[in-house]
């Protein structure tokens, strides 16, 4: 395909294999070019096909959305962030030490990290409290155990580690118990989450089930800014 051939919205979306309506939902969130006018028509062209091809490889890496706004913000060469060579159990490690002020590249990217050195640096594996507290974590789901050490979300670890670097969290038992403490009001949201979608089959369940958790994630983290800021609206 070359820069000068004009691809309607309908040829774009079937030259990469999305339906149309997906390729909206990515210029709408900045991961798309706006496309070229050509008199009154709307056309794409080779660096639309390039664009949208980048972003399938990146998400099929794990990739998230965020992740690609920040890169496609700051003009970086998608697929350049991934470093070849740097592969661990299939999974090629990327390189965004640069990419977003106060996160690691394991948030944006929302890979799994080791959980013993956060808690070595929340002050201890070894606390009172501290192994039952992991091992009631990873029965409900949200840690993970198998033949290698725990592991935890890299947002969970980023967000931990910087709420102990600003005096918030004084020790790894405080982290563990607020971490209890949210996982049992996150548990009331998922049970009427799992009511809403009966019915269902179990890949509807599984898509409707995400855009569940990222709808109570965005409603969970205005609330928090707002009441810990003070600023609730008032009544009405």
């Amino acid at each position: 395909m070359t820069d000068e051939q004009r691809l309607t919205l309908e040829q774009l979306a079937g030259a990469v294999g999305m339906t149309t309506r997906n390729v909206r939902a990515y210029q709408t969130r900045g991961l798309l070019q706006a496309p070229r006018r050509v008199g009154r028509t709307s056309v794409y062209g080779a660096e639309h096909v390039q664009r949208l091809r980048q972003v399938q490889r990146a998400r099929e890496r794990g990739a998230s959305l965020q992740l690609l706004r920040t890169l496609i913000g700051e003009g970086r060469d998608i697929d350049g962030v991934w470093e070849a060579g740097q592969v661990s159990r299939g999974r090629v490690v990327v390189d965004l030490s640069d990419s977003a002020v106060g996160h690691t590249p394991a948030c944006l990217a929302r890979r799994a990290v080791p959980l013993r050195p956060l808690l070595d640096q929340l002050g201890g594996a070894d606390e009172p409290g501290v192994r039952p507290a992991v091992a009631g974590l990873v029965d409900r789901g949200l840690f993970t155990a198998s033949r290698e050490p725990v592991s935890v979300p890299g947002p969970y670890a980023c967000a931990a580690a910087a709420l102990h670097a600003q005096g918030r969290l004084s020790s790894a038992a405080a982290a563990l118990q607020l971490t209890q403490e949210i996982a049992q009001a996150a548990e009331s949201v998922a049970a009427v989450v799992a009511e809403a979608v009966r019915g269902l089959d179990a890949d509807a369940r599984r898509a409707a089930s995400a855009r569940f958790g990222e709808l109570a994630a965005a409603v969970a983290g205005r609330v928090v800014t707002r009441v810990a800021l003070g600023d609730e609206a008032p009544a009405r």
